[in-house]
């Protein structure tokens, strides 16, 4: 389907060739109207008319961001802003699935795609703060808006102020490395790098946008690991001596491994308990220790616990086994679900594990889709 844009102050119309009346989209309100002149709550085909409105670059920018956040817990990249930028409604917590759907918009702007109808209830906070922004800007852009506002944004709120301690590299690494940390602990990150961290590490004032700094990805690798330690140990972080406290909590970890992640693993499942199934042939089995999963990965010939198992333990995925009634302890398809959904499945070698486990996984899906608990 072709369509004509027009924009009138703060109107925008989409002219269909086969209607009457356009649909139109009001940026004071972002609401969409049918032909009929009544809201409505779906997206009118020729999604690929937003290239027009918000650049060239829309489709591909929307997907960048959020194949990059869905590569992170919500937990690491909360914020809570008074103007929320796309990025922030996408990764709020409790809104975190809209990364999925906005990632969908994305591809289906960059491909043009007329064929998928999208729900702008799911979105609609967004449309509303960048309603305001394509009304003050001339040729307004989604990767713009978000690189124009929303460093200086999350620096207010974390009251993030420079200073003889606190320099512009200190923060601007802060920012890009924000995924490594959860967002309510920026402020011992701060003081960590202002406090002598910056220095151990010997990292080194940026130079140029693709300047490599080692002593960089090294510090926010240990960041991160201090984090994960704190997490899985139910240990509060510690704002003062970074370096003793690091010590403290990894011997903690290291000398409970075991019993912390079981108890982790454990936590986990307790919250989906529909994540247990089986029919007559195939039962869903919920693995609770590292040990099965490193079986897993030797029978199976994967990587589910060199590459997934740490995502397992930090919240960022799930993995159950489907195993054979009748042989339960025999491996046969490793499955991983987020949010409700089956997004792999793989017999041994990562193969197709055959029709057989195809139908019990559509059964499982269709399991998941009436029970999942949000």
């Amino acid at each position: 389907m072709n369509y004509t844009m027009s924009r009138d102050k703060n109107i925008i119309s989409f002219q269909a060739e086969n209607k009457a009346a356009p649909y139109t989209f009001d940026i004071n309100t972002a609401i969409f109207y049918g032909t009929s002149g009544k809201p409505i709550k779906q997206w009118p085909t020729g999604l690929g008319k937003w290239v027009e409105i918000a650049g060239p670059e829309i489709g591909s920018n929307v997907v960048y961001l959020m194949r990059n956040i869905r590569k992170n817990t919500s937990a690491y990249i909360r914020f809570h802003y008074d103007k929320p930028t796309l990025e922030e409604m996408a990764t709020l917590s409790t809104l975190f699935r809209i990364a999925d759907k906005l990632q969908s918009i994305g591809y289906a702007m960059q491909n043009q795609d007329d064929t998928d109808p999208y729900s702008l209830e799911y979105i609609n906070k967004y449309f509303k703060v960048f309603a305001r922004y394509i009304k003050e800007t001339e040729r307004p852009s989604i990767y713009n808006f978000m690189r124009e506002n929303a460093k200086n944004i999350w620096m207010a709120e974390n009251h993030l102020v420079l200073n003889a301690h606190l320099t512009q590299d200190m923060v601007d690494r802060m920012w890009e490395s924000r995924a490594c940390y959860p967002a309510e602990y920026t402020s011992h990150v701060a003081y960590y790098l202002s406090r002598g961290l910056y220095e151990f590490y010997e990292v080194e004032p940026k130079t140029g946008r693709y300047s490599n700094n080692d002593g960089a990805s090294q510090m926010f690798y240990s960041i991160k690991r201090y984090f994960d330690y704190c997490q899985k140990t139910n240990t509060k972080p510690e704002k003062e001596n970074f370096f003793q406290s690091y010590i403290n909590v990894r011997r903690l970890y290291e000398t409970n491994k075991i019993r912390f992640d079981t108890e982790t693993l454990t936590n986990h499942f307790a919250k989906h308990p529909e994540l247990a199934f089986e029919n007559e042939n195939f039962t869903v089995i919920l693995p609770r220790t590292r040990e099965a999963f490193q079986d897993e990965a030797r029978q199976q010939n994967n990587c589910v616990y060199t590459y997934y198992f740490e995502d397992v333990l930090n919240g960022k995925t799930l993995v159950v086994f489907i195993r054979r009634k009748d042989n339960p302890e025999k491996s046969y398809v490793t499955c991983e679900i987020q949010d409700g959904r089956i997004i792999q499945y793989r017999g041994v070698n990562n193969s197709s594990p055959g029709e057989e486990a195809e139908n019990f996984r559509k059964i499982y899906q269709q399991h998941l889709n009436e029970t999942w608990q949000k």
